[in-house]
């Protein structure tokens, strides 16, 4: 009798269980900024003058161990990837969302081969000064949703909006630019 309930035991606990998901907000009572990830976002320079250039740079630091999907999704995956969006048209964006090399790992949450990020990741992205924009102060609007596991468990895909200020100046100021 004890060798079937061990063998049982045995049987029970090698099962392949598929990761489960929760939401730490919900089920803990804690806000997103406890989520395993917390995100900042800055224009960079934070001032420009019609025609310019700037880029949008989005960080994400992970607590230690928990990990991110890459923008890039594997075939089969696009669920799991990463996603920006930004809310406000009035600057013209310049190409793609760039991000460093993703690492290739075992998901042991998900039981797949997975592009990752973990530790502290930026995200970045040019976008253009129409040159008809006014002087003033611009805030842009965004979210970033991820899905944050540690190789045991993976939260509820997390929307975090995100604001970047950026000023626009009169167009006949020069600035000065360090290349």
């Amino acid at each position: 009798m004890a060798a079937t309930r061990i063998a049982f035991l045995i049987f029970l606990f090698s099962w392949n269980v598929e990761a489960f998901a929760f939401d730490p907000a919900k089920d803990f009572g804690r806000g997103s900024k406890e989520n395993h990830v917390h995100v900042d976002a800055m224009a960079d320079p934070n001032k420009a003058v019609p025609g310019d250039l700037f880029e949008l740079r989005i960080w994400l630091e992970m607590d230690e161990g928990w990990h991110i999907y890459s923008l890039e999704s594997s075939p089969g995956e696009k669920e799991f990837s990463t996603r920006i969006e930004i809310f406000d048209s009035r600057f013209l964006p310049q190409g793609n969302w760039r991000e460093p090399s993703p690492e290739i790992m075992l998901d042991g949450a998900l039981g797949r081969v997975v592009k990752t990020h973990k530790n502290l990741i930026e995200f970045r992205r040019h976008y253009w000064v129409p040159r008809n924009m006014a002087e003033g102060r611009y805030p842009l609007l965004g979210s970033i949703e991820y899905r944050a596991c540690d190789n045991r468990i993976c939260t509820l895909p997390t929307l975090e909006k995100f604001t970047a200020n950026l000023q626009i100046l009169n167009p006949s100021l020069k600035l000065d630019r360090v290349d």
